[in-house]
């Protein structure tokens, strides 16, 4: 699904997800093209999530450290899907590598969560630009891993 970033996201994935359900797509994990790996407060609650129960997990820290994604993640988590940031800071000398190098990163994550069993239906909206089709020369997307 080809998105824009901070569109409403916090609002639209869960009606997505929730209408995904509706129709007999039981799916059970979000991949974020995100990485918290820079974030250390960030990266502790997510890592934590997939293994704490809703009432476990503590939703004014969430709030307070994450607030773009405290409605999402309440919504993911009452509905037993776990979450992966799948995305990861790369540094690039221009664009185009950079790009590429991400891709590549989250095509190895989207894999290795797929081959591990660990997620079986999944919902991952991802920039448009990772899967349009492109013609500048030496641009690999996600379409094409």
């Amino acid at each position: 699904m080809g998105v824009e970033h901070r569109n409403y996201e916090s609002q639209t994935y869960p009606l997505i997800i929730q209408g995904l359900i509706d129709i007999g797509y039981p799916v059970d994990c979000y991949l974020m093209e995100v990485s918290f790996e820079d974030s250390p407060n960030e990266s502790r609650i997510v890592d934590q999530f997939n293994s704490k129960t809703f009432e476990e997990i503590n939703w004014e820290e969430v709030e307070r450290v994450m607030p773009f994604y405290t409605s999402q993640f309440k919504f993911m988590k009452k509905n037993s899907i776990k979450i992966f940031p799948i995305d990861k800071n790369i540094d690039a000398e221009d664009d185009l590598v950079w790009l590429n190098k991400r891709d590549v990163f989250m095509s190895k994550s989207i894999k290795e969560l797929k081959e591990s069993g660990t997620c079986k239906k999944t919902f991952y909206p991802v920039g448009a630009s990772h899967i349009l089709s492109s013609t500048r020369k030496q641009r690999v997307n996600l379409s094409q891993k």
